[in-house]
């Protein structure tokens, strides 16, 4: 079950680059960028 969670969440963090988050989105805020895992996480 923990292994759906973090592909679920895995998902929303890719779409949310595409989407943005927040407010003010329509107007190119909000975007979202992906930090590279630190060592020893996945």
């Amino acid at each position: 079950m923990l292994e759906n969670y973090k592909q679920a969440l895995q998902l929303l963090a890719r779409f949310a680059f595409f989407a943005g988050v927040g407010s003010h989105t329509t107007m190119g805020m909000g975007q979202v960028a992906q930090a590279a895992n630190r060592k020893g996480q996945e």
